[in-house]
């Protein structure tokens, strides 16, 4: 007969449980063969992680340097909005820079000029 979900469930679980028991006697095992071969050989921390470590002799842990200042951020330019140079009269308008916009091209494909659109200056 097929086992059940909750069967496998609980199975996994039970699994999981034997597993971190094992690891947790494995590492106490580990740890105290480590402790015994520094005691013996009277290694030092800089000896086991290299020249970088900045432990201090009281065991603390080092501080960690302060953050650097941010820089301030510069305030966005205002936004001059600029006069149009071509309207069609029916609201769209275009001042001449970036990219010509739809209503023009339709315009212009369909015969008319840009100076047909052309705005008058006031």
């Amino acid at each position: 007969m097929a086992k059940t979900i909750a069967q496998m469930t609980a199975e996994i679980e039970k699994l999981q449980r034997q597993i971190e028991a094992t690891k947790s006697k494995e590492v106490d095992g580990v740890v105290g063969r480590i402790r015994e071969a520094i005691d013996f050989y009277g290694l030092t921390p800089e000896q086991l992680f290299g020249t970088k470590t900045k432990a201090k002799a009281n065991g603390k842990a080092p501080r960690r340097a302060a953050a650097k200042p941010v820089k301030p951020v510069k305030p966005a330019r205002a936004k001059v909005k600029l006069p149009a140079k071509y309207a069609d009269g029916t609201g769209n308008e275009w001042t001449g820079r970036g990219s010509t916009p739809r209503w023009l091209q339709d315009a212009l494909a369909a015969g008319k000029s840009k100076d047909d659109f052309a705005v008058q200056p006031r």
